[in-house]
């Protein structure tokens, strides 16, 4: 699993939503989850994305993927 923490600069006034998703060169069952949603409440700074990356029965060479 990679977990990444998402910031949220600029102040923390209010409720905010975010989409995330996964995206680049790796194959079908690699990743899970591949999108997503981030919700800030009001007071809140920071929250975390958990991907989980699944072992492959066959080898892979270079795979790339994005969180945006």
């Amino acid at each position: 699993m990679v977990t990444f923490e998402v910031i949220r600069e600029y102040g923390s006034l209010g409720r905010v939503v975010a989409q995330w998703n996964v995206s680049g060169n790796f194959s079908d069952g690699d990743l899970s989850p591949l999108s997503g949603e981030l919700v800030f409440e009001n007071g809140q700074a920071s929250q975390n994305i958990s991907i989980t990356v699944h072992k492959d029965a066959v080898p892979e060479l270079l795979e790339v993927a994005y969180v945006r």
